[in-house]
């Protein structure tokens, strides 16, 4: 039985092959060691960056429609994507995705006018990083992210962007970095 995968685990493969197969044996459970606790930096950039996440949809919330998934009971949250989606909302904010290979939580989808199998729109993802420069692990969780709404679009997204600290947002082609991201999927 194959298992399906994350972004996250993609990005870890992407820079340590190692670390990869460490979270690999966590998943499975063969990893006897204790995991260390967060510490007290760890726990403040995750606060810090639910902040930004949060601020970025206040600030669409003012003009637009913002459909909230991780509101929902978990197990609802990929059909109440689906929905949301096939209601042309304006963004999605926890978007659940899953296709046979892949499975994540795209921190939001923002819907563009670009026809789709959804209608006269499609979406792209937009990933929400604290770090005012773009790193590789952003770039490749942004290309899982255009590779499941593949799934759900009939298309993956041409274009996504990560929103980083400093309210600054960046655009990236998905054609510039898909042979890369298909590589390092595979070889994962």
């Amino acid at each position: 039985m194959e298992r399906i995968i994350t972004p996250t685990q993609i990005s870890i493969f992407a820079i340590s092959e190692l670390a990869a197969q460490l979270e690999e044996l966590t998943i499975r459970n063969k990893f006897t060691d204790k995991i260390p606790q967060k510490s007290e930096l760890e726990k403040q950039l995750i606060s810090d960056g639910k902040k930004h996440e949060e601020n970025l949809i206040k600030s669409f919330n003012q003009s637009n429609e913002v459909v909230i998934i991780g509101n929902y009971p978990e197990k609802e949250r990929l059909k109440e994507t689906k929905n949301a989606m096939l209601n042309g909302a304006s963004y999605i904010y926890q978007a659940s995705l899953k296709n046979t290979e892949i499975k994540g939580s795209a921190d939001v989808l923002k819907r563009i006018d670009e026809p789709s199998k959804l209608g006269d729109w499609s979406y792209i993802p937009i990933e929400c990083k604290l770090s005012s420069k773009s790193k590789t692990t952003f770039i490749i969780q942004s290309c899982a992210y255009c590779d499941l709404l593949e799934t759900y679009q009939g298309e993956k997204a041409s274009y996504f962007e990560l929103y980083l600290g400093g309210g600054a947002f960046e655009k990236f082609e998905i054609k510039k970095y898909w042979n890369w991201y298909s590589l390092l999927k595979k070889r994962y």
